[in-house]
């Protein structure tokens, strides 16, 4: 069998457990066909010292190394950095787990990582950083730049989740082969009745300079006007949290309910009408393709990722981004016309585009080519 090392940055952890929970199933249920480990570094402000956990995941082990980072203390961030990664390297070998690849999830740290420690293995890339779309990329210094590129030329394959995604790679300077695979999303309940006063739903990290959550609470306010019946629940957390909650003070209508894991969500989802995203960029959403196969219709900004999912007036709509009107013109037309968006149809359209069978087979030709 395959034995597959993958390099990671973000991943669901027990500070956060929804961070890259799209990265947790691309590995325990898309790489299915293999032996893998999980090699995870996070990082937080939350912590005083470093620590690793292990765990298990559907038969994958996982070594999660944890450190702590300060604003304006490099050095100590940097010593920390190289204290975790011993120690998560010290289990590692204890494993005697001789990697055939290595897959890094997401550039920069873990591609050193594998240049370091597995520079005579065939090294794979998963890109699903936003920052190649927003402009973060290119506000890099011209070292850090040219640091990253060279990492990922040197890679034999890279993958994205879009082709929103890949364009933007592509001007990045990035020549290596980029094969297109969606992210795997897990197996739903789908709803099957409609609340007698409809509920919409946001779930995202409150981040509001790339979710733009205070746009939808906006918006949303003033659809309450006409439309005192209905609510709009949050789920979610992040540092933007206090300023949008003090945007709600007024209304009782418009919760938060703080984080779910990734499972509380997926029963959170069929209890909804319609989720809202109002993102300015998104590589891929995952969201939105596990609202489609609950069988929740979606209004979506035009931001990158729900565009490959979403009909507009078929299983949702698409609206300009940070356009208030738009978002404001689509709720009131959602209202009116919620009744034709069928869940079950819904579903079995999202199920037939998000295939976890395709998904497997795209990343076994992967490693067999």
């Amino acid at each position: 069998m395959t034995k597959i090392l993958h390099i990671t940055t973000w991943y669901p952890n027990e500070l956060d457990p929804q961070l890259g929970i799209f990265i947790q199933k691309h590995i325990c249920e898309g790489h299915s066909f293999a032996e893998n480990v999980v090699i995870a570094i996070i990082a937080s402000e939350e912590l005083r010292e470093p620590k690793f956990k292990l765990k298990e995941t559907k038969g994958v082990k996982e070594i999660i190394g944890y450190y702590p980072v300060r604003k304006g203390k490099k050095w100590s961030n940097f010593k920390n950095y190289n204290h975790i990664l011993t120690k998560i390297f010290q289990h590692f070998l204890t494993l005697e787990f001789k990697p055939d690849f290595i897959h890094c999830h997401v550039a920069d740290k873990s591609l050193k990582i594998a240049h370091k420690f597995f520079s005579d293995t065939p090294t794979l890339l998963t890109e699903h950083w936003s920052g190649y779309l927003d402009g973060r990329y290119d506000s890099l210094s011209n070292r850090k730049k040219k640091e990253r590129l060279k990492l990922t030329n040197n890679c034999i394959k890279v993958t994205c989740v879009s082709q929103h995604l890949k364009t933007a790679l592509l001007a990045s300077g990035i020549t290596t082969p980029i094969t297109i695979i969606p992210n795997v999303i897990s197996n739903h309940s789908v709803k099957d009745t409609q609340n007698e006063n409809l509920k919409f739903l946001v779930v995202a990290d409150l981040v509001d300079n790339v979710k733009n959550i205070s746009g939808i609470i906006t918006a949303f306010t003033e659809f309450l006007e006409d439309n005192p019946e209905l609510s709009l629940t949050i789920i979610g957390d992040g540092i933007d949290r206090k300023r949008l909650e003090s945007q709600v003070e007024n209304t009782s209508s418009i919760t938060f309910e703080g984080r779910y894991n990734n499972e509380e969500v997926l029963k959170a989802l069929p209890q909804y009408d319609c989720l809202l995203v109002n993102s300015h960029f998104e590589t891929f959403s995952m969201i939105t393709a596990e609202a489609l196969l609950s069988g929740v219709p979606v209004i979506s900004s035009k931001c990158g990722g729900p565009e490959q999912f979403i009909e507009h007036g078929v299983n949702g709509y698409l609206i300009n981004k940070n356009n208030k009107e738009d978002l404001l013109k689509h709720l009131i037309l959602f209202k009116s016309n919620h009744q034709r968006f069928n869940p079950n149809t819904i579903h079995l359209n999202a199920k037939k585009q998000l295939s976890l069978v395709g998904i497997k087979k795209q990343f076994l030709n992967l490693y067999q080519t």
